[in-house]
């Protein structure tokens, strides 16, 4: 099973800046409609335009790698937006008890492994006992 969740805050560059003009959304916009896998909107709450959403898939495919792209694009095109990737991958060949996120902030994105939810076993569930003899 995959488990994927991410927020990005769009912002067009890391200085504060509350009139800004969002000449970026087009852009942005334009990046989602060349997902094929993935249907994500962008919402605005108090002024601020953000994505969330969260996706559970059986198998890691060509849908990841696609995302991913979306998420790094977005950091060339606003490079002052920032957010998280979240993924667990039990299927993973390296690591299959992490959760890997990447970090976008600042016009790039840098992979990390968390230490927040990993390991899965015994973090986030117990040890099966009974189906790992």
């Amino acid at each position: 099973m995959v488990e994927i969740h991410c927020f990005i805050t769009l912002r067009d560059s890391f200085k504060p800046c509350y009139d800004e003009k969002e000449n970026y959304l087009p852009f942005i916009k334009d990046e989602l409609k060349k997902l094929e896998f993935y249907k994500i909107e962008i919402k605005a709450k108090n002024g601020e335009h953000y994505i969330q959403f969260s996706h559970f898939t059986n198998h890691l495919g060509s849908d990841f790698s696609e995302l991913l792209e979306f998420f790094c694009n977005v950091g060339k095109i606003a490079k002052g937006s920032y957010g998280l990737l979240y993924m667990h991958n039990d299927e993973d060949k390296e690591d299959p008890n992490s959760f890997q996120v990447w970090r976008l902030a600042k016009g790039e994105v840098r992979k990390f492994k968390d230490e927040l939810l990993s390991p899965f076993i015994p973090t986030v569930e117990d040890f099966d006992e009974e189906n790992d003899r």
